[in-house]
């Protein structure tokens, strides 16, 4: 008997239930992916918004030493790159999540 499928009890029988409610494994593959597409479209909204790198960059010299070059965390290019990078974490968080799910359904299948 598949020992991922039944748990061991205490006095050493086994349990016949499954590891995952096929209905709550459904309802968890829905809510991860539609998460995951959220996220992605989140990213791909703030990339679009952030300006270029080359923005303020002196004709002669190549330099940007100004206030905001200085500041450049407080204003709102700062905040949209710290916005990208919590994003793409927690893309990367739920993909890895996941993966594992599935893992985990696949072995209670077989």
């Amino acid at each position: 008997m598949n020992n991922f499928m039944h748990l061991m009890l205490a006095d050493g029988q086994e349990s016949a239930g499954p590891l995952i409610n096929p209905v709550l494994g459904l309802t968890m593959n829905i809510v991860l992916i539609v998460l995951m597409s959220l996220l992605a479209l989140f990213i791909i909204a703030v990339v679009l918004f952030q300006p270029g790198k080359s923005s303020g960059i002196g004709a002669i010299t190549g330099s940007s030493e100004t206030f905001f070059g200085k500041n450049k965390a407080k204003t709102l290019e700062g905040k949209m790159k710290k916005l990208t990078v919590i994003a793409a974490s927690l893309l990367g968080f739920v993909s890895v999540l996941f993966f594992i799910w599935q893992l985990l359904r696949d072995i209670q299948i077989s």
